[in-house]
């Protein structure tokens, strides 16, 4: 009974420790890659809110991913729509 009860406990203690996640904040470099065409983002966030996440995204980040008509290398701003984002690195 009593090794039951230690077992049970370190698993919940193992548990407690694997759901410790980070959320992105403001003044995080980050990579976001989405689901349009998997297109990725390279840049400093400047603000997350209203289901935006908003990048600053300096020069020469994925310049053949951006087919806006605009001189990619040059720094851009842009807000990713979260339920778009496939995934978020820390860079």
């Amino acid at each position: 009974m009593l090794w039951n009860a230690l077992i049970v406990l370190v698993l919940v203690l193992l548990a407690i420790e694997t759901a410790d996640a980070r959320m992105p904040q403001v003044g995080d470099n980050v990579r976001i890659t989405t689901t349009v065409r998997p297109i990725s983002f390279e840049g400093t966030i400047t603000d997350i809110g209203d289901g935006l996440i908003c990048l600053h995204c300096n020069s020469n980040n994925y310049p053949n991913n951006f087919d806006s008509g605009q001189d990619s290398s040059k720094p851009f701003d842009v807000c990713i729509g979260v339920g778009s984002i496939l995934g978020l690195i820390w860079v």
